[in-house]
């Protein structure tokens, strides 16, 4: 299930945006993020798909139904800076979201 978090955010060059499921959803509600870590590009931010409205994929591996509540925190970010190679020779700009790396 995808959870809207009702944020986006904007970001300089080479600044990426980790998502990391906070602990105790896992612990609690048998909850986990079900890409493990999201990566949020600069280039979402407006993305015409989805103006860059970040959303937390959950996966439920408990017996039971879970339920999030608004404003129930389930997942962290934390925003770091990366490097590119010298022959790094993109010029395009992607516009999609999940699963868009690499297209």
């Amino acid at each position: 299930q995808m959870i809207d978090t009702g944020l986006k955010v904007m970001m300089p060059d080479q600044e990426a945006l980790m998502i990391y499921p906070r602990s105790s959803l896992g612990i609690k509600k048998g909850l986990t993020m079900s890409n493990a870590v999201g990566i949020i590009d600069k280039d979402y931010y407006n993305n015409p798909n989805n103006e860059g409205h970040i959303m937390i994929p959950l996966y439920n591996f408990g017996k039971q139904t879970a339920h999030i509540k608004k404003g129930e925190r389930v997942a962290q970010g934390v925003f770091q800076r990366y490097f590119v190679t010298d022959d790094d020779a993109s010029s395009s700009e992607r516009t999609g979201g999940f699963g868009s790396s690499g297209i």
